[in-house]
């Protein structure tokens, strides 16, 4: 024979033999990769649709009973319904149709510790409902009550005192002791309106005419005047030391009654 063709055949052959041991060792390595995929992936979550019931998270024995058991003889019911206890025990409450998979069910000797945290959760948000007295506490006689929505001329200080305001009259009347007295009274102004400083010792009295009076409630004496507004003052509200007062004109007054030019800002 030829020494080059003898040459040529033994390379054939060797690249055949390369190539089947390849071919055959990357099936190997395909098939056991595959079946490590298999056996180290977890099994799929059985997931029921919205209308489409898990089949195998139903028991078909105890949906065939419930679906035949209304034509039977009614008057083997009680021997029918004796006989599916003692076969299916606490399972026959089961439902016909079952759309997700049951969770499983707890160790017995397992122990939540916070089961009591939540409980006491749920107990504190339960919700009590106020009561509210339909008939009134006590009843008080308000002649000449201004029926005008503008008018703030009632409030109640932090010392359960009554401040009302009655024309041309302011009343204070002290509801622990049910007592009350006329604190000051003016003849040609009507009192628009009146608010208690914070700690219910002073009362201020916003007057027809703009002016606004402090008084001192204790001892029954004005402590001075607050000019600044042009018309009737119908809101007044304190900060501390600082009253501020509202007019109809739509000024907007601050005064620190400690200083004597107690006008701070006007808006």
């Amino acid at each position: 024979s030829n020494p080059q063709t003898n040459k040529y055949t033994n390379i054939m052959n060797s690249l055949n033999t390369s190539s089947d041991s390849s071919t055959s060792s990357n099936l190997i390595n395909f098939s056991s990769n595959a079946t490590r995929s298999k056996l180290g992936r977890a099994p799929k979550k059985v997931h029921g649709d919205r209308f489409i019931p898990v089949r195998s998270a139903m028991d078909i024995e105890i949906a065939n009973y419930h679906l035949t058991k209304e034509n039977k003889d009614p008057l083997s019911n009680e021997n029918n319904e004796k006989l599916a206890q003692s076969l299916f025990g606490n399972k026959l409450s089961a439902k016909i149709l079952s759309f997700q998979s049951k969770a499983p069910s707890s160790r017995g000797n397992h122990l939540n510790p916070h089961s009591a945290l939540f409980s006491s959760n749920l107990a504190s948000k339960k919700s009590t409902n106020r009561v509210i007295p339909r008939t009134p506490i006590k009843i008080l006689d308000a002649p000449n009550l201004l029926d005008d929505y503008y008018l703030n001329i009632l409030d109640w200080s932090s010392q359960n005192v009554l401040a009302v305001g009655l024309s041309d009259t302011a009343y204070v009347m002290d509801l622990s002791t049910g007592t009350s007295i006329p604190l000051m009274s003016t003849s040609a102004t009507t009192i628009t309106s009146v608010n208690w400083s914070d700690d219910g010792n002073n009362l201020a009295i916003g007057l027809d005419t703009g002016i606004v009076q402090l008084w001192d409630v204790q001892h029954q004496k004005c402590l001075r005047l607050l000019p600044g507004n042009q018309q009737r003052v119908a809101s007044l509200a304190w900060n501390g030391p600082t009253l501020s007062t509202g007019s109809k004109s739509g000024i907007i007054s601050n005064h620190d009654v400690r200083v004597q030019q107690s006008l701070m800002s006007i808006f």
